[in-house]
Order: C-alpha cells, then structure tokens, then sequence
C-alpha cells in the first residue's frame, strides 16, 4: 500500500509532492501506451485473423496457453432504434430482451433544477465524489 503523506506540508514540500506525482504521472503514461502497443500486437501475431468474440485459446510452444479476449463496443442510436421499433415488434423481436431503455442524468440541466424540483429528482439519483483531475500549468 502507498503512505499518503500528511496534507499539513510546508511550501516546499508541497512543491516537491506536486513534482513527484507529475513524474509518477508522466512515467504510467509512457507505460500505458508500451503496454497498449505491445497488447496490440501481440493480438495481431497470435490471432492474425481477428479471433473470435470472447474468449481465444492459442497453445504455445512452452505448453502453455495464451487466453486473448476480444470484445466489440456496440452503440445503440436511440433516434434510429425509436424509429424502427414498430418493425422490431412485428418481427417478434423481444425488444426488452435485446435492449433496454437507460436514463441518464444531463448534469447541466440538473444543475439548473430548483431545490424543490431537485428534492423530487435526487429520490432517484445517487451522488458520489469522483475521482479528481489534477494538472499544472505552467507558467511561460
């Protein structure tokens, strides 16, 4: 487990604990990307063909057993999905099993609620702390 330094800093240690991370962060990114292009080609050497959605078992030389899993991102378009749902449903086509309706929260307007419309609006909406985006600019 990593030791998070105490908040209570003096300026020059909260400089030093900015460069430190900056460093840190600039390190994974490098990593990232090697481990991103290595993963690709590995997928390309061993499944030349693409493989097959899900699972891919390759043997090795060693005996061993080399598992790749592909997958395929699907995006539904909900004004083309709307248009087509009478011709789904007299297709007998399940729409609820092949897709399901999702709400999403627009942040913006949520924001612009007022606190009684947002009372009424919260019973149905939880709200966590995400994970906070730190950058430095640099003075030129």
């Amino acid at each position: 487990m990593v030791q998070l330094p105490t908040t209570e800093l003096t300026e020059d240690q909260k400089m030093e604990l900015l460069v430190k991370w900056y460093e840190a962060k600039m390190q994974l990114a490098k990593v990232q990307a090697a481990e991103r292009a290595l993963r690709e080609t590995v997928v390309k050497t061993f499944l030349p063909d693409g493989g097959k959605e899900g699972t891919n078992t390759v043997k090795l030389s060693t005996g061993d057993e080399l598992k790749i899993v592909t997958s395929f991102n699907r995006k539904v378009d909900k004004a083309v999905w709307s248009n087509i749902l009478p011709q789904m449903i007299e297709a007998g086509i399940d729409v609820n099993e092949v897709g399901e309706t999702k709400v999403e929260l627009r942040v913006g307007a949520y924001k612009k609620l007022s606190d009684k419309q947002r009372v009424i609006v919260d019973e149905a909406v939880t709200t966590t702390p995400g994970s906070a985006q730190v950058s430095i600019k640099v003075k030129e």
